[in-house]
C-alpha cells in the first residue's frame, strides 16, 4: 500500500476512535450542544410563577374555580371586608378524616388562605362581601394557583405600564396630598377657570349631569363630574337641598358616590357639617382609588348615585361650659334705671328715718343711765323724798 495513504489513514482513525470513546463516556445531557429537555430558562420559568397570581373580578352569576395545593396554600383577596364565610368541609382547626380544605382566615379582613388536605378533594365555598353572596368551587390541582386577586363587580382590570402582568400591587398609584388639594382647587373654581384660563384646565374632562335624587331628608344634585386622567381622580360637585322644618347636619367625610354594586368613598372633601332648614348648600369631594385599592376607571357620564352620610347634631356649648357662681355672690340687675331707681327708694327712706325722732320710753331711759354709771365706774345717785325740803331750806337760808 501506498505510505502516503496509510499516514493519511491513521491519525483519522485515532480521531475517530477518541471521538467515540468521549460519546459513550459523557451524559448527552451534559453535553454543550444537548442541553436538558426538562431544564428552563430564567425567563420560561418567570412566565410559569407569574400564572399562578390570577386577577379577576366577582360574579354572581358563576362559581369560580379555585385550584389548591396539597403542600403550599392559596390565599384569596377581596374588595371589601369579608362579612360572611361558610362551607362544608372547611375549618380552621380541620380533621384529615373528615375535613377536605385547611381554612385560615381571620374576622375583619378581606382575606383567607386554603390549603388541600387530601389528594382530589373538592367542595364549594361561599363568602358574603357588601350584602352580597358569592360562590366559589374549590378543588385539589397539582398545578395549584398562589394567589386569587378580586375585583369589584364591573371593575375593568388594567396593568401600569411597566409593571407585570400578574402583579398583586400592578395599577396601584399613589396620589400626594398636594396633588389632592390640588385638583380640589381646580374643581372648586371650575367655572371661573373655564371662563379666564381655560389652558389650565385643558387636561381635564367634565360633564354637568344635573341628575337629582333623594338622600334621607335633603335632595342632592350632581352638579358637576370633573376627571384629571393622568392622576386618575375625578372630582363632584353636588348641592344639598333641605326642604324640611328642621336642620339637616351631616358628616363632612362620608361622601361616596356607587356605580352599580361598587362604591367609591371620598378622600378629601370642601363642606360644611350642616344644612340649615329650607336651603341649599354646595359641596366638593374627590375620589381616587377603586374599590379594590387601584386606579378607579370611572368616566364623567357614568350613572352615579351619591351617598351622604348623617351626623348627630353638636351639643349646646352653654350648657357643657356652665359654671355655678359662688355662693356668697349676690346677683346684680341688669337694668342700670331700674336698679338706680331702687337705690334712690332706698336713700329716702333712709333720710326719712333720720329725720324723724326718735320716742323714748322712762324705762329706756333709766336703763341706759344704768348701763352708764356700770360703764364709769361711780355709783348712780339715788333720788329721795326727803332731798326736796333740803333744797328748799337751803334757799331759804
Amino acid at each position: 500500500m501506498n505510505r502516503p495513504l496509510i499516514l493519511f489513514f491513521i491519525p483519522f482513525l485515532n480521531a475517530t476512535f477518541c471521538t467515540l470513546s468521549c460519546y459513550s463516556s459523557v451524559d448527552p445531557n451534559q453535553c454543550s450542544l444537548n442541553p436538558p429537555l426538562n431544564q428552563e430558562s430564567g425567563h420560561e420559568k418567570k412566565d410559569t410563577l407569574s400564572k399562578k397570581v390570577i386577577r379577576t373580578t366577582l360574579n354572581q352569576n358563576e362559581p369560580t374555580e379555585v385550584k389548591v395545593g396539597l403542600q403550599g396554600i392559596t390565599t384569596l383577596e377581596f374588595p371589601a371586608k369579608i362579612e360572611a364565610i361558610n362551607g362544608y368541609g372547611f375549618a380552621l382547626q380541620p380533621n384529615p378524616d373528615t375535613d377536605a380544605f385547611n381554612l385560615t382566615y381571620e374576622k375583619g379582613t378581606n382575606f383567607f388562605s386554603l390549603k388541600a388536605l387530601r389528594p382530589g378533594v373538592s367542595a364549594n365555598l361561599t363568602v358574603v362581601i357588601n350584602e352580597k353572596v358569592y360562590c366559589f368551587f374549590c378543588e385539589q390541582d397539582n398545578d395549584p394557583s398562589f394567589v386569587m386577586i378580586f375585583g369589584a363587580p364591573g371593575e375593568k382590570a388594567w396593568v401600569e405600564e411597566g409593571s407585570e402582568p400578574g402583579s398583586a400591587t400592578a395599577g396601584k398609584k399613589e396620589i400626594s396630598r398636594e396633588q389632592l388639594v390640588g385638583f380640589l382647587g381646580k374643581l372648586k373654581d371650575y367655572a371661573r377657570l373655564k371662563a379666564g384660563s381655560p389652558d389650565s384646565i385643558s387636561t381635564l374632562v367634565a360633564a354637568e349631569p344635573k341628575k337629582k335624587s333623594a338622600n334621607g331628608k335633603i335632595e342632592t344634585v350632581i352638579k358637576r363630574v370633573v376627571r384629571d386622567d393622568s392622576l386618575g381622580l375625578v372630582g363632584f360637585e353636588i348641592e344639598l337641598s333641605n326642604r324640611s322644618q328642621s336642620d339637616y347636619y351631616l358628616d363632612p367625610e362620608g361622601f361616596a358616590v356607587r356605580v352599580g354594586d361598587v362604591k367609591y368613598d371620598e378622600s378629601i372633601s370642601d363642606s360644611g357639617g350642616i344644612v340649615p332648614a329650607g336651603t341649599s348648600v354646595s359641596a366638593f369631594f374627590v375620589v381616587t382609588e377603586s374599590a379594590n385599592g387601584g386606579r378607579n376607571d370611572l368616566a364623567v357620564d357614568q350613572n352615579f348615585e351619591v351617598q351622604v352620610r348623617a351626623s348627630e347634631p353638636p351639643s349646646s356649648g352653654v350648657t357643657e361650659n356652665f359654671i355655678e357662681p359662688p355662693q356668697d355672690r349676690l346677683p346684680v340687675s341688669s337694668n342700670p334705671g331700674k336698679e338706680s331707681g331702687v337705690k334712690g327708694r332706698n336713700s329716702q327712706k333712709q333720710d326719712s328715718a333720720k329725720e324723724t325722732p326718735k320716742k323714748f320710753r322712762q324705762g329706756a331711759t333709766q336703763a341706759s343711765a344704768k348701763e352708764h354709771g356700770v360703764k364709769t365706774g361711780e355709783p348712780a345717785v339715788k333720788k329721795r323724798w326727803f332731798d326736796l325740803f333740803r333744797r328748799n331750806s337751803v334757799t331759804a337760808e
